[in-house]
């Protein structure tokens, strides 16, 4: 599982390059800037097309998703650009929601009448609310690394955004970090 700033894009290339198992990346420290008060802002990624031509799943939030591209504005089209119209080999995108839950992309091959065309496919899982709310720091790292160790079990996407959610919502529970122990 990589951050972004764990990292160059050309050393995450290279890797590649030489492992062909599951990667996952949270682009969420790509798409923002620390100014120099410390506050933090998102901002566009300018190689976005080729950090998000490598990893084989990726998430992102809601707000990072628009702030990827300074042309594709639009959630799905700047999904599309990554699944459907790089040549590369991404097998799914999501996007975290925050309360609302979580929306998983992939590529799928239709077929309409003789035409064989790929298209988007979306599933949405909406979160697992939790009567024991005490906190959500650290449920987009619950959920990514939740989400990277079934779908390296299992490779069912849909099933794994499910894991996932469910996961992420049990941290809710937890104080900080401190209590992250109690996920296993």
């Amino acid at each position: 599982m990589i951050s972004g700033v764990d990292i160059t894009l050309d050393t995450f290339k290279k890797i590649r390059n030489k492992f062909k198992g599951l990667i996952h990346i949270d682009i969420h420290n790509l798409v923002m800037k620390t100014n120099e008060d410390g506050s933090r802002e998102h901002t566009n990624l300018q190689d976005w097309r080729e950090w998000c031509s490598v990893p084989t799943t990726m998430q992102m939030n809601e707000f990072e998703v628009t702030s990827l591209s300074r042309t594709l504005k639009n959630e799905y089209e700047i999904i599309e650009e990554i699944l459907i119209n790089s040549k590369n080999d991404v097998e799914g995108v999501i996007i975290t929601r925050g309360k609302i839950g979580v929306s998983g992309f992939q590529k799928k091959e239709k077929i309409f009448g003789n035409e064989k065309f790929f298209d988007l496919e979306r599933e949405d899982v909406g979160a697992v609310e939790n009567p024991d709310f005490i906190d959500s720091t650290g449920c987009g790292d619950v959920f990514a690394a939740s989400f990277t160790l079934d779908y390296s079990k299992n490779k069912n996407f849909r099933k794994s955004l499910h894991y996932a959610t469910r996961i992420a919502s049990f941290n809710t529970s937890l104080e900080g970090i401190k209590d992250l122990y109690k996920l296993k």
